[in-house]
């Protein structure tokens, strides 16, 4: 979901973070979006930022993170970009797992 200024905020499911080429991992401020379960274990390691479709294009990887799969890589956005995301969504599996230790992530 794109905000009215062309902000990045969420998809319909779950929160999104973007590893940008710097090498910080992002994620759309809570403009009025719900603030995910997942998405607030991640916010030791991630920042929260304004960040546009434009600024997705150049970001390295993406995942999507809610309460139930907890941290799912995204291979590519229509229409924005591809992406190499399998390090950043494992990375980011283990800070949850870490701030959580009663919970176990099942891999498929």
């Amino acid at each position: 979901l794109v905000g009215p200024s062309g902000e990045i905020l969420e998809t319909t499911i779950a929160n999104v973070f973007f590893r940008l080429p710097r090498g910080d991992v992002v994620t759309p401020q809570t403009r009025g979006i719900l603030p995910g379960i997942a998405r607030a274990r991640l916010l030791g390691v991630a920042k929260e930022a304004r960040l546009t479709l434009e600024e997705a294009r150049g970001a390295k990887a993406c995942v999507v993170t809610n309460a139930v799969f907890a941290v799912h890589p995204v291979a590519a956005i229509e229409g924005v970009s591809e992406y190499d995301s399998i390090g950043l969504a494992r990375d980011l599996r283990e800070v949850v797992v870490r701030t959580e230790a009663h919970l176990r992530i099942i891999q498929r």
